[in-house]
């Protein structure tokens, strides 16, 4: 019995060539390719895969997840997009070595709105400045625009997405974190926090971002395109 059967897929090798219709079976650390009928086949769990696509994993040749990655070793938003393999320390920046812990410190502080905030765990914490975060957004948005335009003979649409603070197991282990550090409670720290950065006075909740992503990507929003969203609370307004 395999471990798991992908059954009735469209199947890309990754070589160029046009998709066949198969079936993938794992076992263990191996895994087989199949054609014709797998019917007989017996799987402790099976995948119905008829209508949807199997290829290998997407190799990004130009990421900036170093410091993210360090935080949240899964990478779950890379691995849920089909993403196994990154090229990280783009852009002439390396990570190491470093002077000093001052050195790091200001190179987080320089970085952070490309690459993310740096782990607590290396000489504390880095907040990202309203500059850096700015510049961010208008990159994104330049970006977006770009690709729009490149894509929009195709028929694409093409529309960054920007979330809030948002109510997940990161962000309340951050706000532990914060609070902590501060020598306050977190229920005090959340309400200062949120007074101070979030004008709607508290977190996005995940279904709210995802209701948005739906909606971008649904026939509904199809003249959509080359422009960013904000769902934010209004914390980001001014940059």
């Amino acid at each position: 019995m395999h471990d798991l059967l992908i059954r009735e897929a469209r199947i890309y090798d990754g070589t160029g060539n046009d998709w066949f219709a198969g079936s993938i079976a794992v076992s263990g650390d191996s895994m087989e390719i199949m054609r014709g009928d797998t019917t007989s086949l017996e799987a402790q769990r099976v995948i119905d895969a008829t209508g949807l696509a199997v290829c290998p994993g997407f190799i990004d040749m130009h990421a900036h997840s170093t410091m993210t990655v360090l935080a949240a070793p899964r990478h779950d938003p890379k691995v849920r997009q089909g993403v196994t393999t990154e090229l990280m320390g783009v852009d002439g920046n390396s990570y190491a070595p470093f002077v000093d812990a001052d050195d790091l410190e200001r190179w987080s502080v320089f970085n952070a709105g490309l690459d993310g905030e740096k782990p607590a765990g290396l000489a504390g914490r880095v907040a990202v400045p309203g500059y850096v975060l700015g510049a961010f957004n208008t990159a994104l948005l330049h970006l977006t625009k770009s690709v729009a335009d490149h894509v929009a003979k195709d028929g694409i649409g093409v529309v960054a997405v920007n979330p809030g603070l948002t109510e997940t197991d990161r962000m309340q282990d951050a706000l532990r974190t914060w609070a902590d550090e501060a020598g306050v409670p977190q229920h005090e720290f959340v309400a200062a926090y949120l007074s101070a950065n979030v004008p709607a006075g508290r977190f996005a909740k995940p279904q709210e971002i995802a209701r948005v992503v739906a909606f971008l990507a649904s026939d509904a929003a199809g003249y959509i395109s080359g422009t960013s969203v904000f769902v934010d609370g209004a914390s980001l307004k001014g940059f």
